[in-house]
């Protein structure tokens, strides 16, 4: 059994005994990160170095400490002077260890060289492509995440990958990213049959079938995921999405609310003002949106996309009044429009041609001056007489 403490008395009394030996340094200062008292092991280190300034050792362990303290630029520091100091070049976890040090201090492109030299040292292990997978995951090249992946898995298969029901997971995602459906929905069974009980596996599925248009599928695997977690607000919204792609609109809306009474997200009130636009409920719609708009200025986030949702609400309340006829409140609702999505051709041009309408109608509905007014009010409007 290991004593660190023990240990940590005896290489002080042969600190005491002969305080010029680096390695007692050392090895006290190891003790003390393994007790994680960091600021003794630190000191000690330290010490060893300055008795021994070639010691790569000494800057391996500090590179781990300064990386469990989240120092990620003192442990690139430290680590690559352990590699400058490795003559032979064949320390694989030296290299894997400042791949996660680039990585998390925002080095992508330094944490995938680091990681390659790792695996041409030693190719088999699994670690090391779980690792590059991740890094090209940071990129967003999901690819290359499925490739270093796959080849981590035809090396280990389970034997030394911990959590392998997650690495399963993360690759059915990528695979999703890159709408490979059949593959994804592949490893994410895979993933369920190793844990059974974790939701968002299933909730995972589901936003597989749903990206697929089979929104039966999608509807029972959300489902399946709410039961294990009724409280998932991101899961009631993603079934609200499926029963909108079923065109079951009260169902959709029952979702967006119960998302929306877990979390306050004013993206769940706008889902709800568009499932009541496609219910033709345009004064409920437009409430909703509203509300949209209001609950992302109180939480400072940019309201332009719920300001042109409701610009489109408007528009098409305008085009209902317009297709019965009724000009003048289909001017109304246009104009409205345009106040809330300035820059929509479509809306524009529909202002437009009801101007164009009204000013050329036979009746006194509307006088010249009051067309001109309301062409002022148009910035699409022609200026030509």
């Amino acid at each position: 059994k290991q004593d660190y403490e023990k240990a940590v008395e005896y290489y002080q009394k042969a600190i005491d005994f002969n305080p010029d030996d680096f390695l007692y340094y050392y090895n006290i200062g190891s003790s003390y990160k393994q007790l994680k008292i960091h600021d003794e092991a630190i000191k000690n280190l330290d010490r060893a170095l300055a008795l021994e300034a070639e010691d790569k050792y000494s800057y391996l362990s500090l590179g781990d400490i300064y990386s469990e303290e989240q120092n990620w630029e003192k442990a690139i520091e430290n680590y690559e002077k352990a590699i400058d100091l490795d003559t032979e070049k064949n320390d694989d976890f030296t290299y894997n260890a400042l791949g996660v040090a680039y990585i998390e201090n925002g080095n992508i492109d330094k944490g995938i060289d680091s990681y390659k030299i790792a695996v041409a040292i030693n190719p088999k292990n699994p670690i090391y492509y779980i690792n590059l997978g991740d890094a090209y995951l940071l990129e967003k090249n999901y690819d290359m995440q499925i490739q270093y992946y796959l080849k981590a898995l035809e090396i280990d298969n389970g034997k030394e990958i911990g959590n392998l029901d997650n690495i399963y997971n993360n690759l059915a995602t990528a695979y999703l990213y890159t709408k490979t459906y059949d593959k994804a929905v592949e490893y994410y069974h895979e993933a369920i049959k190793l844990n059974p009980g974790k939701f968002i596996y299933f909730a995972n599925i589901g936003e597989t079938y749903y990206q697929c248009k089979n929104y039966d599928q999608a509807i029972e695997y959300f489902v399946k995921a709410l039961e294990m977690e009724p409280e998932d607000h991101l899961t009631h919204n993603s079934l609200g999405h499926a029963y909108l792609g079923k065109l079951k609109y009260h169902k959709a809306i029952e979702q967006y609310q119960k998302a929306l009474a877990i979390e306050q997200n004013p993206q769940y009130v706008a889902n709800i003002g568009n499932a009541y636009k496609l219910l033709r409920k345009f004064d409920e719609s437009i409430l909703q949106y509203k509300l949209a708009i209001e609950k992302a200025r109180e939480n400072n986030q940019d309201a332009q996309t719920f300001n042109r949702d409701l610009g489109i609400v408007y528009n098409e309340w305008g085009i209902a009044y317009d297709r019965h006829r009724e000009f003048e409140k289909a001017l109304e609702y246009y104009q409205k429009a345009l106040k809330y999505y300035p820059d929509s051709s479509v809306i524009n041009s529909n202002l437009s041609a009801i101007l164009d309408i009204l000013k050329n109608s036979g009746n006194d509905r509307i006088s010249p001056e009051k067309a001109v007014s309301l062409d002022e009010k148009n910035p699409m409007a022609s200026t030509q007489s």
